[in-house]
């Protein structure tokens, strides 16, 4: 029988790893699993370290699935693309764009999710396409993107990155900057503005999303020999969990 159990890998960012394991202990071919930590509802850890949103819930779907053995790691999201990248294993919840997939492998995509224009409810101003934007201080999670047009956009953006959602509301707030992009939907917003203790009266979200894309699991492509038949497995997996309803199923409590 497998167990679950709860490692403290770093008390400063509270970053806790689960593995499955048998009674040999952990396995050299365990694959680890990167996850924000810090992105409710999407991916985030509790402050006793466990995992939770549907980006983990369905990742750990899939490679049960799959018959992969895993460990599950909650970093900061940037700390989770470069291991990544840097092939130390699989990440969670990744958009596709032009620029990852120099170095990035994607599964089949998996679910999406919309990024969120927030602007302060004192502040409003029309948003109906990314040139809306132009002139416009705005911040998003560091190492985010949304979507290729997103990145060619953005050099003409005056666009500031933060690693805490909540921080990016009292920044609104205080006027620091014109807007903020949260995802996943509405409900990064709420959650970020308890968190904050704001209430969602200070907020406008705009009306049209700024994006929606579509969630993968990704690994490194440099070692494609490897990932490339991890991926493989992975995207069979996918196949049959959508088929069945079960990641329907998963996202439906979301």
């Amino acid at each position: 029988m497998q167990k679950i159990f709860f490692l403290n890998i770093s008390r400063l960012l509270l970053i806790m790893m689960f593995t499955t394991v048998s009674a040999g202990g952990v396995h050299t071919d365990t694959m680890i699993l990167y996850m924000n930590f810090n992105q409710q509802p999407k991916a985030w850890l509790d402050t006793s370290g466990e995992p939770h949103g549907f980006a983990y819930d369905v990742a750990r779907a899939v490679l049960e699935e799959a018959n992969i053995e895993f460990a599950v790691v909650g970093v900061p999201f940037p700390r989770g693309l470069k291991n990544t990248q840097d092939c130390r294993g699989m990440m969670t919840g990744v958009f596709k764009t032009a620029k990852r997939q120099q170095y990035l492998l994607y599964s089949k995509p998996i679910m999406p999710d919309e990024a969120m224009l927030v602007m302060a409810s004192k502040r409003p101003f029309a948003f109906n396409q990314l040139s809306d934007l132009k002139g416009k201080k705005f911040t998003y999670l560091r190492s985010a993107s949304f979507g290729s047009a997103f990145e060619a956009a953005l050099p003409d953006l005056q666009g500031h990155t933060h690693l805490e959602p909540s921080s990016m509301l009292k920044m609104l707030v205080r006027g620091r900057v014109d807007a903020v992009i949260l995802n996943p939907g509405r409900a990064a917003v709420e959650v970020a503005a308890k968190k904050a203790n704001l209430s969602m009266d200070n907020f406008k979200i705009a009306d049209v999303a700024l994006s929606k894309e579509e969630n993968y699991l990704v690994v490194c492509k440099k070692n494609s020999a490897k990932f490339a038949r991890i991926i493989e497995r992975v995207d069979l997996a996918i196949e049959r969990l959508q088929k069945s309803g079960r990641i329907e199923h998963i996202m439906a409590k979301y």
